[in-house]
């Protein structure tokens, strides 16, 4: 139960390189729980809505939490520029880097809820997280999204094979299948 556990309890838990969901029963439970996991080292969360602020473009809110860290100038802002982009290329049908660089210009709001969730999951893959949080990502998407969605979750054990990834939901229904994932109990 990830909402009552103790750190160490909900560390201890997960196996690495492992893919679980978790369906919780109400938004108060999934709020405990999203709180809980954020509390274990080395987390990201991808929320709904990407977790983007509106006035600032996409490319700023992706160095915006690393930035709360340390400061974001020369050699890493290059590093981080370069890994953003080749992140969205890779994530994202946009073939050359001048569209890519357009896209990280745009605002969030001129985004899709696909795109927006996109943002997101390129963020948490810059803090290079032990535990990625999918958070109730698939609601309002068609099915194609779905599957573009879905091929993060390869992307991302391709990028980290021994981390742990967890798709939270509130509806069992709502989760498409999702193959090699156990379900844990919130």
């Amino acid at each position: 139960m990830v909402g009552n556990m103790s750190n160490a309890e909900c560390s201890n838990k997960f196996e690495c390189g492992a893919c679980y969901r978790l369906v919780c029963h109400t938004m108060t439970q999934k709020a405990a729980c999203l709180e809980r996991l954020a509390t274990q080292p080395g987390t990201a969360i991808v929320a709904q809505n990407g977790g983007l602020l509106n006035h600032l473009s996409v490319r700023e809110n992706l160095l915006l939490p690393i930035a709360y860290q340390e400061p974001v100038v020369g050699q890493l802002k290059l590093e981080l520029e370069r890994d953003m982009t080749e992140l969205l290329g890779a994530c994202l049908d946009l073939p050359s880097f001048t569209a890519r660089q357009s896209w990280l210009d745009r605002s969030p709001s001129a985004l899709s809820m696909l795109e927006k969730r996109l943002a997101g999951f390129i963020r948490a893959l810059l803090f290079r997280p032990e535990i990625l949080v999918f958070d109730h990502v698939f609601e309002g998407l068609g099915r194609i999204e779905i599957n573009h969605v879905l091929s993060w979750r390869q992307f991302f054990h391709c990028c980290f094979p021994f981390r742990t990834l967890i798709f939270v939901d509130l509806d069992s229904n709502a989760l498409p299948e999702l193959t090699e994932c156990s379900t844990i109990a919130p």
